[in-house]
């Protein structure tokens, strides 16, 4: 999903357990808004705060596999460019649908600029987080156009 979008953030993981994507994409105002399972936005809509990226999908939402394991927060190339500045990526472990270790690789694609994060959730570290939850993976820099 979102090959073609300006800006992708993209988090896959090895087992089908819920793990959540969470941006901090920065506003206007010089501010910040999240985009998360809790206001995932639709493509080419802004969010209650602001956002103009979306999440694509929830997937294993709750422990209810769907076993796809991939979650995009997309900013379409064809809308309003993403916002200029510095972009904070999380990921929750929000629940253990099992007791295995869980692998996972959160993607960042800007333009050209391609950056990874890799790491593993064991089944302990679950919180069932809302906003603001997860390990901060690292931010990216969007320069203005």
């Amino acid at each position: 999903n979102g090959g073609n979008g300006g800006l992708q953030f993209t988090a896959q993981f090895s087992q089908s357990v819920d793990v959540d994507l969470h941006v901090m994409q920065p506003v206007a105002d010089g501010g910040s808004c999240e985009i998360w399972y809790g206001d995932r936005n639709r493509l080419g809509e802004k969010t209650s705060c602001g956002a103009i990226g979306a999440l694509d999908l929830d997937s294993n939402a709750g422990c209810h596999l769907d076993n796809v394991n991939v979650e995009n927060i997309i900013f379409p190339a064809t809308a309003i460019p993403p916002p200029p500045g510095q972009y904070i990526v999380r990921l929750d472990y929000f629940q253990a649908c099992s007791a295995m270790p869980v692998d996972y690789q959160v993607k960042v694609r800007a333009g050209s600029m391609i950056r990874f994060y890799c790491g593993q959730f064991q089944a302990g570290d679950a919180d069932h987080g809302a906003a603001l939850s997860g390990v901060t993976l690292g931010t990216v820099t969007v320069p203005p156009p």
